[in-house]
């Protein structure tokens, strides 16, 4: 009985780990998005093979994107936005320099 319970515990410290891990996507942010519209502004962000834009930073991002030279990778935690202007806006929720 107790080494079963060591066998859950493994898997379930196992099992957190890979999920942190696995919750970060690539990506690479290519640039400002110079545009004058309505729905435009923000940065241009390349995530799972599709171009997507976002306009506001995490409260605890680090990155100084005044200062940065693109392209830029990253990792992020993100979804759609639930209110789409031009189609291509998300969220974005974490976001780290990829080393």
């Amino acid at each position: 009985m107790k080494t079963f319970r060591i066998l859950i515990i493994m898997v379930a410290l196992l099992t957190a780990c890979s999920k942190e891990d696995k919750s970060l996507d690539s990506g690479i942010i290519t640039g400002g998005d110079p545009r004058m519209c309505m729905c435009c502004g923000g940065w241009f962000i390349t995530v799972k093979d599709s171009v997507r834009r976002f306009d506001q930073v995490p409260a605890d991002c680090t990155i100084d994107f005044s200062k940065v030279t693109y392209p830029l990778r990253v990792k992020l935690e993100w979804k759609k936005k639930d209110v789409l202007c031009l189609g291509d806006e998300i969220v974005v929720s974490r976001l780290i320099l990829d080393k």
